[in-house]
């Protein structure tokens, strides 16, 4: 059984907002917090790009996250 990336691996891409393939295993990620320490953002880059992934928070909880938005 063969993954995308090769025999057996599996390859994490997901799509950018502007139709570009993201493969998120291969890049670094920097991730952005607020002033409670809670998460609200995750950037790669990539061919170049920065792609930017939002967190919402309502009061302590997480509500929503957005798709990979290229900055």
């Amino acid at each position: 059984m063969s993954g995308f990336g090769g025999y057996g691996s599996q390859r994490d891409v997901v799509m950018g907002d502007d139709g570009i393939p993201l493969p998120l295993d291969e890049l670094s990620q920097t991730l952005g917090y607020d002033g409670s320490s809670n998460l609200t953002s995750i950037t790669v880059v990539y061919n170049g790009s920065t792609y930017v992934q939002t967190l919402t928070y309502t009061g302590n909880n997480l509500t929503a996250v957005s798709g990979w938005v290229k900055q």
